[in-house]
């Protein structure tokens, strides 16, 4: 062994030559070996000096006996000095006793336990003499392992994996655990072939995964203390190659953290896993043992920058792998199967961003006999249960979809929750920044529309839910995805798109057998787009994919853009409400100045709501298909993927547009099925073609079966070419419709919101059909004249629709003094026809006031002279219930029949207005 000094301490050296070496130094200490004995001599070495940091440089293949690398306390870097030189240890598990760092070194080793200590495997690592062995890597142990508030670390930079573990592969770790992947660092796909105790999932994709068959390998038996059980087969147990945050088989006192910056890897779990079979292991006495495991205790983290990943997990994975001839075929899988194993007991964190790629799918996941690669990102757990959920994807990061028919396989999805899994609290998941679910460009499907049931990138805050040997490729389970809301959180799913691209913004996602499995929320849905571009949003699912949710699915439009529609229930559910239990609604906000916000289509909501200070133009044609004439072209049957017209294009079961806000409508036909309120401004564009199937074939634009109310404003407006701004005014005719009410007796009050030579909008109700309908009408002027002696003339003026009375247009009776005023005529002089607030007004019009002049009363002759008297008196501002007089009051003479006229407010505490006569009530006579 040789032993240097750095190179900026050998003039120290020299000086101090007469003390121990390992004192002379200062910062790392390098040492040479070419043999085991070299190897030995160093650690002893490295452990005696007082330097944090060593490193040893292998300059040769050196075989030794020892299965532990390392020194206790210390950092240790482990390399070569040409090339990658071979470590061949004595065991086939290498165990850690510090940090250490591998780097252009070969181990023989498969499997490495880090013990709690920080494991970096750096660039030119690998195992083997070509560096492509499989490894495995533990950042625990496999036994209990306490680190006290410490953590384990592992860096995995380089060579070929089929599984690494932050945790222990066997009994209890306390503590946090660390693990990060990146750069050089692969794990092989099903097209590399198996080895020994793997099992190929489907043979023909380089996109499926490998997993670890649990029979026959002695590492993953129980304690020592099992006694019999100690190496027995467990059978029909198998674990996916990839990186797991917790245990595999062992649990985790703590939280966990994995990252990702680069390579490439199938799967990622941020919890643990258990792969043992429960019934197997019952039959053996010893089912609690194997019942609990792979359990984290805290939170789960995992973060996605770079490289490339299939799918990932915020939770555990827990095994039910049996083929249907084994013993669950007959009791099935436990009620608890998903409660004890693999569990996370706190909030699962999965972030992806950065430059991420999760690629698309090769086989559709209907291949039941083969098996499905799902490429997701799933917040949630496999088969197991988390607290909460919290899913994000920025960045630039990509969750693929397979593109068009007959060029690969869609489901490119975002998952709030997992698979076939419980969250107890809530789930969210958010899409910001420039990331994209689906495939690069706009949609095209041959002409089809994106709906949850086709080649799409999908975002869901709910789970998946199949049949698991859909995605193993023989297990039966028949749990859905659950998400159970235990904290009674107003929402209990939550997603946002914020920024990016997705094809879908869904409820459910396509399921393959949809009998055995569900999805369920307990509580109300949230879907929120802020910003980015979104293709379609659906509130609900097809109904026979055994998607349900107890509350409302709220839908909130603030900003972005969507490019196909928004929709609220399917058809097929819209009246049986299925697959929501409560109600569907939509809010509309945004939009400024000129700036519309345009939504395509609006299909199937309870309540649709256009915010205060809104602008929405929605401004897309529904469609439907027969069904090849099945069902009749008078009574079309929706089907969303190909388009044929006509169907209402705004089919809600209640509008509201609040004060301030503004909704533009430039379709054929509106359907409001309950009432619509509109405080706000409609801008409504008239259409000439007629709904031919529809109960009128009148041309309307906008339809309430309920009740019309509301104090707004109609705008009649075409459709701009340029389809970007929908506030430019279009002169109507008289007799125009535009709005019915199939209820009569509505209360609604449109104005026009731009003057068009005395057009107005106009409420009639036609009893033939028992509507109520808003029409554009003549309006007639009706000019009041003072008709004085002073040269006044107009004295107000008031426009009506024509064939209608002024009513509370009626403006208040003139004053002039010296004179009482006695009404309105047509004529100067008294001899036309009396106008009143009740007179129908045909046309035009000028009416005059009517004077009768006043004459002074005369005191009857008996009559004597009395005094009247008052006091004023005023609220005190400190107290309101005290008054204060105001002075010791006024008083006069007058004749008792005469009136006295006072000019204050208060008299006595009796309120009585500027201007008031005091009667004879008030006289004093003495």
């Amino acid at each position: 062994m040789k032993k240097r000094a750095c190179a900026a301490l050998m003039a120290l050296v020299m000086l101090l030559s007469l003390l121990p070496a390992t004192a002379m130094a200062a910062g790392e200490t390098e040492y040479t070996v070419g043999s085991a004995e070299d190897l030995t001599d160093a650690y002893e070495e490295i452990k005696g000096q007082s330097e944090d940091e060593a490193t040893i440089i292998l300059t040769a293949d050196i075989t030794t006996n020892s299965a532990k690398v390392g020194v206790e306390g210390k950092r240790v870097t482990i390399t070569s000095d040409n090339g990658s030189h071979l470590l061949t240890t004595g065991d086939g598990a290498l165990r850690l006793e510090g940090d250490v760092t591998f780097t252009d070194v070969h181990i023989s080793a498969d499997t490495i336990y880090a013990q709690g200590h920080a494991l970096v495997l750096g660039e030119g690592f690998g195992g083997g003499d070509d560096g492509e062995t499989r490894m495995t890597v533990y950042g625990g142990s496999d036994v209990d392992l306490d680190l006290g508030n410490g953590s384990t670390s592992v860096t995995v930079l380089d060579g070929v994996y089929k599984l690494i573990v932050g945790g222990n592969s066997a009994g209890t770790l306390t503590g946090d655990t660390y693990v990060e992947f990146g750069e050089k660092a692969k794990f092989p796909t099903a097209a590399d072939g198996a080895e020994e105790g793997d099992r190929k999932v489907a043979e023909k994709s380089e996109n499926y995964n490998l997993h670890l068959d649990a029979e026959g390998e002695a590492v993953w038996s129980g304690p020592n203390d099992t006694g019999s059980f100690l190496g027995t087969a467990y059978r029909y147990g198998i674990l996916p190659y990839g990186i797991y945050g917790g245990g595999a088989c062992g649990n985790t006192v703590g939280n966990t953290k994995v990252v990702m910056t680069g390579g490439t890897v199938y799967q990622i779990f941020g919890g643990g896993a258990a792969r043992r079979n429960p019934t197997y292991a019952d039959d053996q006495g010893i089912k609690n043992y194997l019942d609990d495991l792979g359990r984290v205790s805290g939170d789960t983290s995992v973060t996605v920058t770079g490289g490339t990943v299939k799918s990932v997990y915020g939770g555990g994975y827990n095994d039910i792998y049996i083929y249907s001839g084994y013993e669950y075929k007959n009791s099935g899988v436990p009620d608890d199967a998903r409660s004890t194993r693999a569990v996370v007991s706190g909030t699962a964190h999965v972030t992806i961003k950065g430059n991420a790629f999760v690629p698309a799918c090769e086989q559709s996941e209907d291949a039941s006999t083969t098996g499905a690669d799902p490429a997701a990102v799933h917040g949630g757990s496999f088969h197991s249960t988390v607290m909460a959920t919290e899913v994000v994807v920025g960045g630039n990061a990509k969750i693929e979809t397979g593109g068009k028919k007959g060029t690969g396989y869609g489901y490119g999805s975002l998952f709030g929750a997992g698979t076939n899994d419980v969250v107890l609290n809530t789930t969210s998941v958010t899409l910001k920044d420039s990331a994209r679910i689906g495939r690069d460009g706009a949609l095209d499907l041959d002409g089809q529309i994106v709906v949850s049931q086709g080649y799409f990138g999908n975002m869901t805050p709910l789970g998946y839910a199949a049949q698991s040997k859909c995605y193993l490729g023989g297990a039966e389970f028949s749990y859905g995805s659950e998400i159970l809301n235990k904290g009674g959180a107003t929402y209990a799913a939550t997603a946002t798109v914020a920024g990016g691209q997705v094809d879908a913004l869904t409820l459910g996602n396509k399921s393959r057998n949809t009998s055995q499995a569900s999805k369920s929320v307990t509580g109300n849905v949230l879907f929120r787009q802020t910003g980015g571009t979104v293709e379609a949003i659906e509130a609900s699912c097809i109904d026979d994919k055994n998607v349900y949710v107890s509350g409302n699915v709220d839908v909130k439009v603030s900003g972005g853009t969507v490019t196909s529609y928004i929709m609220g229930k399917y058809d097929s559910s819209h009246t049986q409400d299925e697959p929501i239990g409560g109600e569907a609604t939509l809010e509309l906000s945004g939009g400024y100045g000129d700036s519309y916000r345009v939504i395509p289509l609006v299909k199937n909501f309870d309540k649709v709501t256009v915010k205060e200070d809104a602008k929405i133009a929605v401004v897309g044609d529904w469609t439907v298909n027969d069904y090849e004439g099945k069902y009749g072209t008078k009574n079309p049957k929706p089907n969303y993927m190909n388009p044929v017209k006509d169907i209402p294009f705004f089919q809600v079961k209640e509008l509201v547009v609040e004060d301030g806000a503004t909704l533009a409508l430039t379709q054929e036909h509106a359907l409001i099925e309950g009432n619509i309120t509109i405080d706000g401004a409609l801008h409504l564009a008239r259409v000439e073609k007629t709904i031919l199937f529809w109960t009128t074939t009148e041309p309307i634009t906008l339809t309430a079966e309920g009740t019309a109310n509301g104090t707004g404003t109609l705008l009649p407006i075409k459709v701009p070419e340029s389809d970007t701004n929908y506030g430019t005014f279009y002169k109507p005719e008289v007799g125009e419709e535009y709005v019915y009410a199939d209820t009569n007796g509505s209360g609604m009050k449109l104005t026009l919101a731009q003057e068009a030579d005395g057009l107005f909008v106009d409420r009639k109700n036609t009893t033939t059909s028992g509507r109520d309908v808003w029409f554009i009408n003549q309006g007639v002027t009706v000019t009041f004249n003072w008709n004085d002696d002073e040269g006044n003339e107009v004295y107000e003026t008031v426009t009506v629709v024509m064939d209608s009375t002024l009513g509370d247009n009626m403006p208040e009776d003139p004053t002039r003094e010296g004179y009482e005023f006695t009404g309105w005529n047509t004529d100067p002089d008294g001899e036309g026809t009396e106008f009143t607030a009740n007179t129908e007004v045909t046309e035009d019009t000028t009416v005059y006031a009517q004077w009768k002049k006043e004459e002074a009363p005369t005191p009857p002759e008996e009559a004597e002279d009395v005094l009247w008297y008052y006091e004023v008196y005023y609220q005190s501002d400190e107290d309101p219930d005290e008054w204060v007089l105001w002075k010791d009051g006024q008083g006069g003479w007058a004749a008792p029949d005469a009136t006295v006229s006072i000019s204050q407010n208060d008299f006595n505490g009796t309120d009585l207005g500027w201007g008031e006569v005091l009667g004879e009530d008030y006289i004093f006579d003495e």
